[in-house]
């Protein structure tokens, strides 16, 4: 190894050998970070232009790199990926990273070939973390950064898990995004095929109800225009009844806004014990599971229950 550097400062540059001249063939260097305890990383590329392919930055989540998981592999020009992040040429998305713990590795190796100017990255001591796994029945949930504005570049992502006889309600406490550019998307399951919903810009998002005990939340921003970003609380509570209703039979005497359902989609939960729970909601997103069919979701207004 030609070079190793440990670094233990809340944030500070990690520069390619010689930057911002050309960098030497046939390298290897590597940067060990470390953060306080109950602290994350965050970690971000400002300049980057190495050999496509084949000179390489990795960047693992721990400091080890056959355990940690491998968050990112930059390699190429920062000037060849447009402004939302999306390659031109192929390679890996110049992302924003965020560690799941207080430390991170980055590793660096160049060929015999061709050398070049290198990079510029940065990284800074975060409160909140993200790719983690909540177990807990209630926990806040914000952006990285909030109520400053979020990192760019960034794919953040939350998976919870709760007994399987609870259900999951999740409230909005503020919500401020790029419109059509910068997202938080929520899916009833771990799987991505599964249904999901989708908030952008600046109205905070209705209170939202999942049937499903495990639910997948990813944010994601580009390279342009941070805002202040989401704060959400999430609820596990039991499922009120197990009683299947046909959703026609409720949605007679019901007020329904907006709903999409196909006929005789089956509930796992009896309305009418859900509405005596939330009788204080004006307007909840519900997620079915159609007999047969992926998760939909129904908008249901509560105000005249």
């Amino acid at each position: 190894m030609e070079c190793e550097h440990h670094m233990n400062q809340n944030e500070s540059e990690i520069l390619s050998p010689n930057y911002p001249n050309k960098y030497t063939k046939n390298y290897r260097c590597v940067w060990y970070i470390t953060v306080a305890d109950n602290k994350y990383i965050a970690l971000k590329v400002n300049t980057f232009h190495t050999e496509l392919k084949h000179d390489l930055v990795s960047v693992y989540d721990g400091h080890t790199e056959a355990d940690g998981q491998l968050l990112a592999t930059y390699s190429g020009i920062a000037e060849d990926y447009d402004y939302t992040g999306v390659p031109r040429n192929g390679m890996t998305k110049f992302r924003s990273v965020i560690s799941s713990g207080n430390k991170l590795l980055v590793k660096f190796r160049t060929d015999y070939v061709i050398e070049s100017t290198g990079f510029n990255i940065t990284y800074e001591s975060i409160d909140q973390g993200c790719g983690l796994t909540l177990n807990a029945t209630r926990k806040e949930i914000v952006s990285p950064g909030y109520p400053s504005e979020y990192i760019f570049a960034l794919v953040c992502v939350w998976n919870i898990s709760v007994p399987s006889d609870m259900m999951v309600m999740i409230t909005f406490a503020d919500f401020q995004t790029e419109y059509n550019f910068d997202y938080l998307r929520i899916h009833d399951g771990f799987d991505r095929n599964s249904s999901f919903v989708t908030y952008t810009g600046d109205n905070i998002p209705p209170q939202i109800i999942f049937v499903s005990n495990e639910i997948h939340i990813m944010f994601n921003s580009d390279h342009n225009k941070p805002r202040r970003g989401f704060n959400l609380t999430y609820h596990a509570f039991k499922k009120p009844g197990q009683n299947k209703e046909i959703y026609e039979a409720f949605t007679d005497n019901q007020d329904v806004t907006e709903y999409s359902a196909r006929p005789l989609a089956y509930i796992s939960i009896a309305l009418n014990a859900m509405c005596a729970y939330f009788n204080t909601l004006t307007s909840i997103h519900l997620a079915l599971s159609p007999i047969g069919k992926m998760s939909e979701v129904l908008v249901v207004n509560m105000r005249n229950l």
